[in-house]
């Protein structure tokens, strides 16, 4: 199964998307930006992979195109039965299924010559055409460092460091790149080999960032980089250190991204839909007041602040006593509650997380562990402090209880 051009012309840009319908009112403003910062100069072949969008909110999108963009949606849970088990493309913290599908595009875009894979959680700030004259330079992807690449090497960082250098087996963690941006070389892909190597990493490997990992195993030491004005990652800057600590070249970049990003790329959990006042997150409500979505995004925005409120009270309320507590999920609901409450509270124990590159740093005066504190730990009870797929958590948590024979610590939710 291989998708096919939609034209001939040398003047058509491929640009590839991968997200479930419950991101269609979020992309939304990534494609408005698309088009308000494209030209006639080219055609745009806008691809989205997904499986489950509805009729409702493809032709929503494809109003909101001009004449010289195509947008086609590609249903690829048909060609993935056929080659993997599509049970082992798992979700993860608050990515869907759909991270995966960007591996696939050397697989099934063959006819093509480059093609251009984006986030859709990220906003076009400037014209991408001459993204597409970048010379490659012999290697197979343009990429940018991902935000842990220029300090990877502190001490703070050094299970990441371990897990890139030992477990993924990569020869220089430093050139670790972000998977959000990156412009495919098809031709010099070698389709078979990419296939094989494809296969057997998602059958056989537990990683920590699976399609990231994936594509750094895959194309190490045949990726060019390219500036972070490709890839600014806005979010990094919400770790007040961050810019203290970034160096040399990278530190220049950075900072010259900061002043003037082509692409802005809502990195981690925090995003313009549900936090306010962080970095470029007046550019995507700019966009996104000017799609047919605007009011379902509002929407989402004031649920999202009413369920925090509730879950915050009812967390404070909890903690009111002598009880010793283990908190699970160091997520951004939790990171505002204990600022916002001033949380200083003796009886929290500190914060469970299964994101091994957040072990060790902490929120407020708590520490971040892995579950294995709780073999040694003296908590009373576990509280569950994830609002995203809150149930399959909750079940997570309890299976790892009884396989660790921990029963004896009540589990709870917010």
């Amino acid at each position: 199964m291989q998708i096919k051009k939609v034209s001939s012309s040398n003047k058509t840009l491929p640009i590839v998307f991968a997200f479930n319908n419950k991101y269609c009112k979020f992309f939304s403003a990534t494609l408005n930006s698309l088009v308000y910062n494209s030209s006639q100069n080219f055609d745009y072949d806008i691809i989205i992979f997904s499986s489950d969008i509805t009729e409702r909110n493809k032709k929503l999108l494809k109003a909101m195109v001009p004449d010289n963009f195509y947008l086609r949606f590609f249903n690829i849970t048909e060609y993935l039965n056929n080659i993997i088990n599509i049970q082992n493309l798992k979700p993860r913290s608050y990515w869907s299924a759909e991270m995966y599908y960007r591996l696939f595009i050397p697989l099934i875009m063959r006819d093509y010559k480059n093609v251009l894979y984006l986030d859709a959680d990220v906003v076009i700030n400037d014209n991408i055409e001459s993204f597409f004259d970048e010379p490659f330079c012999g290697k197979q992807i343009l990429a940018s460092f991902d935000t842990i690449s220029n300090i990877i090497r502190l001490p703070e960082h050094k299970k990441r460091y371990d897990f890139i250098k030992k477990t993924l087996k990569l020869e220089r963690p430093d050139e670790y790149f972000n998977s959000g941006v990156i412009l495919f070389n098809i031709p010099v892909i070698d389709e078979k080999i990419y296939l094989e190597n494809l296969i057997f990493l998602l059958e056989n490997q537990e990683l920590m960032y699976p399609d990231q990992d994936i594509l750094n195993i895959i194309f190490h030491n045949k990726v060019k980089f390219i500036g972070c004005e490709w890839n600014y990652c806005c979010n990094a800057v919400i770790d007040k250190s961050y810019l203290e600590q970034i160096t040399g070249q990278y530190r220049e970049d950075f900072l010259s991204a900061k002043k003037n990003p082509k692409i802005i790329h809502y990195i981690s959990h925090i995003k313009p839909w549900n936090s306010s006042g962080y970095d470029y997150s007046e550019v995507f409500w700019q966009n996104a007041r000017k799609t047919p979505f605007y009011e379902e995004v509002l929407y989402y925005l004031q649920q999202y602040q009413i369920e925090d409120s509730m879950a915050s009270a009812t967390l404070f309320a909890k903690i009111q006593n002598s009880k010793k507590y283990l908190l699970w999920g160091a997520s951004l609901f939790l990171e505002e509650f204990i600022e916002k409450y001033k949380i200083t509270d003796d009886n929290i124990l500190g914060i469970i997380d299964l994101n091994r590159d957040k072990e060790g740093h902490y929120i407020g005066k708590y520490k971040i562990y892995s579950p294995e504190i709780l073999k040694v730990s003296k908590a009373d009870e576990i509280v569950l402090t994830i609002k995203n797929k809150k149930e399959e958590r909750y079940q997570e948590i309890k299976r790892y209880l009884e396989e660790n024979q921990l029963m004896h610590i009540k589990l709870s939710t917010i």
